[in-house]
């Protein structure tokens, strides 16, 4: 794991221990998110032409957080994706990641509230047959949605995220691939509150 990729971890968690300082009303949540995502890769390798073909994606996200009075949430998560094809060959497995989201919400009107947010994460994929026994994978995503207050307990959300992915170098017989994916996912999801 990268440093940069670390401290923008470590930074995430003292923005939400700083802004659960500053206010007094904190609400724990859990939840589950449905999505569906359309992927672009890009495979780059120094003795053969680069590939940038298109595979969707569609999976579940777990997530649990603090939300915060003053429109501020942070949330970690864990997902599992599966891709229609195969990212390098048959014997892909899912994608399993772990990751911090912070989020920012604008409340328009009593139930409604628009949200922006920015996550990281990191994943990884069971592969056969290349130089390490699995592929893993960092990401930086930006979003926005809107959340609905069905009750004071139970809120449903929809967003669109725009993410980035890069992807560890792995090599067969030799031949060493870099690849990175570009990714436009849309989510329907509920949150519980404690």
């Amino acid at each position: 794991m990268s440093a940069i990729f670390r401290g923008l971890i470590i930074s995430g968690v003292l923005l939400s221990s700083q802004l659960m300082a500053e206010e007094s009303k904190v609400n724990l949540f859990i939840g589950l998110d449905l999505f569906s995502s359309n992927n672009t890769y890009k495979y780059e390798n120094a003795d053969f032409p680069t590939r940038e073909p298109s595979n969707d994606s569609a999976g579940l996200k777990f997530k649990g957080g603090t939300h915060i009075s003053g429109g501020w949430a942070f949330q970690g998560y864990y997902q599992i994706e599966n891709y229609d094809n195969p990212i390098y060959d048959s014997t892909n497995d899912d994608l399993n990641e772990f990751g911090v989201d912070v989020i920012k919400s604008f409340k328009l009107e009593s139930n409604v509230s628009p949200f922006i947010l920015v996550g990281l994460g990191y994943g990884w994929m069971d592969i056969d047959g290349y130089s390490e026994d699995s592929a893993t994978e960092y990401s930086l995503k930006i979003g926005g949605g809107a959340s609905y207050k069905f009750s004071s307990r139970f809120e449903g959300v929809v967003g669109l995220d725009l993410q980035q992915r890069n992807w560890s170098d792995i090599a067969i017989n030799n031949t060493k691939f870099d690849a990175s994916e570009t990714s436009t996912k849309l989510y329907l999801g509920v949150n519980y509150y404690f």
